[in-house]
């Protein structure tokens, strides 16, 4: 007598094992790339970056500044560069003048955007949420809703 649960078992083990394979490799996949923004975002933005949203210290654009390239979800709280699973605020770029070294959360007093296409929205609370300023393309602007007071920022058509 034939034993037909033997082979079934085995398909049925083989196919756990390419579904639980998958599903790591997909995950590693999206944790990585959705990674690598935030850590480019860090190093490249207090050098010659294409970067074009530039958060201010200062109002009169003197003093410290951060470039932008992507979204920010929390100022307060993003992947730091060269560690797993850390983070931090985000800040503005040291020996830049007043302003270098301190969070940009609830610090940025102007804003810059040098995007042709995008404008950039800086808003009062993390996750794009609350009153919000919206920066027009190829413009510079002092915050008035989030003066002092900005958590987020999100690029928009």
């Amino acid at each position: 007598m034939k034993n037909l649960g033997e082979p079934r078992m085995r398909k049925r083990a083989r196919w756990c094992a390419l579904g639980a394979a998958t599903m790591i490799a997909w995950t590693s996949f999206g944790a990585s790339a959705t990674a690598a923004p935030n850590r480019d975002n860090v190093e490249l933005a207090c050098g010659g970056s294409k970067y074009k949203f530039t958060f201010h210290w200062s109002s009169s654009l003197n003093g410290s500044w951060r470039h932008l390239g992507y979204s920010e979800w929390n100022l307060g709280s993003v992947p730091q560069a060269g560690t797993i699973n850390a983070s931090g605020p985000l800040t503005f770029c040291p020996r830049k003048g007043r302003g270098s070294g301190q969070s940009i959360m609830n610090n940025s007093t102007a804003a810059e955007n040098g995007h042709s296409k995008y404008r950039g929205w800086v808003y009062y609370n993390s996750g794009y949420k609350g009153a919000v300023d919206k920066v027009p393309t190829f413009s510079s602007m002092r915050l008035k809703k989030t003066f002092n007071n900005n958590a987020s920022f999100q690029w928009k058509s």
